[in-house]
């Protein structure tokens, strides 16, 4: 999904600089994901990881709220 987001969006000729982006960003996300969640686990249980997934996803669906709103208004200019 994320790749034909890219191809369709990404201006001309830099759409396989930003799929590189993409991928490395994911990549170094499930690793350092995967290390935070294994010291919050070993520290605090699996209830503290949980809170923190929480936490994140809240934020991120106000963040595309928020972004999503702010494209609508410039599109209907």
């Amino acid at each position: 999904v994320l790749a034909s987001v890219i191809s369709r969006h990404a201006p001309e000729g830099y759409a396989g600089v930003i799929q590189g982006i993409a991928t490395s960003t994911q990549l170094a996300g499930r690793i350092i994901g995967t290390l935070l969640a294994g010291a919050l686990i070993q520290q605090f249980g699996f209830r503290a990881m949980y809170m923190v997934i929480a936490v994140l996803l809240v934020f991120i669906v106000l963040q595309a709220r928020r972004f999503v709103a702010e494209s609508a208004s410039k599109t209907q200019l």
